[in-house]
């Protein structure tokens, strides 16, 4: 009997090394999988892998170019939080009421339009407004003091160096491509070769004063023989090919003027930005772990 209860002891201890091998086990393997999947560092905030990847993705960089981008993200956010920036619910809401507005549609449709072009829900709309929202306050408590108005020297040189920018065309001729899948109409516009049955095409020409104007920005800021971004419409979605931009004329410095003032002072205050946050970068801890392969 002694040596059966020996034996019983002996076989619950084994089964409670083994079982506690395996936790360690597991714990070991899910720390190598967390750090595995840290890519950056940031003053002890974490950029993963993942988020290196998708941003990669959805902005057309190499992973180098990538993790400066989030680097500067994390260094904003971080000091947005020391500043103590808020951005309020009706900050928010307002900011997308305004937008619906300019596009003629109530919040609703607003919601909808976005939701079906952009793949975009209310919920992750409102968290994009509010970063942005966060990024304006921020930006203006860091830059503002800083930047002074432009003489009227350094905007008549903006103006003779930039002029042909400023051309406005009388008209433009354009392929209108439509389709029910954005992602197919996406496809026609990086492969014009490709065959899509599904997309309808037909030649335009447009007047610039009988065009809404935010398409004439549009096609203004669309190279010749290049597609616009592709946007939604009543019935799916649409994108315009680029023939010719037709008579354009240059508009008098005066009547250009403000536009071009509020470009220099844009780049005066994104010149301050850059120097601040690469400022902030020397000093802050940053390491790398493991860039995706």
């Amino acid at each position: 009997m002694a040596l059966s209860k020996m034996g019983q002891i002996y076989s619950e201890v084994d089964t409670m090394l083994k079982t506690l091998l395996l936790a360690l086990f597991a714990l070991n393997l899910y720390a190598d999988t967390v750090v595995g999947g840290i890519a950056v560092l940031v003053e002890n905030e974490p950029i993963t892998l993942y988020e290196v990847s998708e941003a990669m993705r959805e902005h057309s960089l190499n992973a180098e170019d990538t993790v400066k981008l989030l680097v500067r993200k994390k260094l904003e956010e971080a000091e947005a939080t020391k500043r103590e920036i808020k951005v309020s619910s009706q900050e928010v809401l307002d900011d997308i009421t305004k937008m619906a507005r300019a596009n003629n549609m109530s919040l609703m449709e607003f919601y909808e339009a976005i939701r079906k072009s952009q793949g975009v829900s209310e919920a992750a709309l409102k968290e994009v407004v509010r970063e942005k929202l966060t990024n304006q306050k921020l930006y203006n408590a860091i830059a503002f003091s800083q930047i002074e108005q432009p003489t009227p020297e350094e905007e008549e040189e903006y103006y003779q160096i930039h002029k042909e920018e400023y051309n406005i065309p009388q008209g433009f001729k354009v392929l209108v491509y439509k389709g029910a899948s954005k992602e197919r109409l996406e496809a026609k516009a990086k492969n014009p070769m490709l065959y899509t049955p599904e997309i309808e095409s037909a030649p335009l020409e447009l007047k610039t004063e009988q065009t809404d104007p935010r398409l004439v920005q549009l096609l203004m800021q669309t190279p010749l023989n290049s597609f616009s971004p592709v946007l939604p419409d009543n019935e799916g979605f649409v994108a315009f090919y680029v023939q010719e931009k037709l008579a354009p004329q240059t508009p008098d410095f005066e009547s250009i003027r403000p536009q071009i003032s509020q470009q220099i002072i844009a780049q005066k205050r994104q010149q301050v930005l850059n120097d601040y946050f690469t400022r902030l970068q020397m000093t802050a801890d940053i390491r790398v772990i493991r860039m995706p392969q």
